[in-house]
């Protein structure tokens, strides 16, 4: 076998051994959250790893779960394990890409002293169509918001006592505008892993995704992205109990 041969020989076997380019999804994620920003550069990475490029649509969440399920979307961006059973057109990618760290929010005189068993007795306020709030919150006494911002607004005319929302976009809310008087409860409330969802017809690319993304927890990565994006924010993690 001459030189050329050799050299085109070993190109055929490279390209055959790639990972397909080229693919371009529509993803839909959460407006105004912190927690997906920092979700994104996840994802981001695993599919340049994948060979697949994301471009991502801002919409409220009950709309971007449902359209992708319908396959208007290619997937949604991270949700808890136990929302994709409920979307049959919905896989879930394993790796889970982010933790959601869930903070407690409420005035001085409120949270100062307070004990979990303390915040359980409470009215609690939470943003509208967001599943790992509603887990964490099931069987207490709440009250939706339809955004974050107005949660805030709504604690201080009193309309609950404390909010409890994802902490790294509460942080930004707080330190975004001026909510004066207000706390965090020191402690993480709990703690829940989500996951990149994709519409069945990509199960091949969620393969994909799932190799690239274990290998990226192996690495340390998703984690160095989390603490990154709370840098960037100036947000300290929460400290379980």
């Amino acid at each position: 076998m001459n030189h050329c041969a050799v050299l085109l020989a070993t190109w055929l076997l490279l390209i055959s051994a790639a990972p397909a380019r080229g693919e371009t999804l529509q993803i839909g994620r959460a407006a105004n959250s912190a927690l997906a920003d920092i979700a994104e550069t996840v994802v981001d990475e695993a599919g340049r790893r994948a060979g697949v490029q994301f471009v991502y649509q801002k919409m409220p969440l009950p709309r971007s779960i449902s359209i992708a399920n319908e396959g208007e979307l290619d997937g949604d961006l991270m949700r808890i394990r136990s929302v994709a059973v409920q979307y049959p057109q919905l896989m879930l990618v394993p790796t889970s890409i982010i933790a959601a760290d869930l903070g407690v929010y409420g005035t001085a005189g409120t949270l100062q002293q307070s004990s979990r068993a303390d915040i359980e007795t409470m009215t609690i306020g939470i943003p509208r169509g967001v599943p790992v709030l509603r887990k964490y919150t099931q069987g207490l006494q709440v009250v939706e918001a339809q955004n974050y911002a107005s949660l805030f607004e709504m604690l201080r005319a009193h309309r609950f006592d404390v909010v409890v929302m994802t902490q790294v976009d509460a942080d930004a809310v707080l330190k975004a505008q001026a909510f004066d008087g207000l706390m965090r409860w020191p402690y993480a409330w709990a703690t829940e892993p989500l996951y990149f969802l994709l519409n069945r017809k990509h199960a091949e690319i969620a393969a994909r995704l799932d190799r690239a993304l274990a290998t990226m927890a192996r690495e340390g990565l998703i984690r160095k992205y989390y603490l990154d994006g709370l840098r960037k924010n100036n947000i300290d993690p929460l400290p379980a109990r």
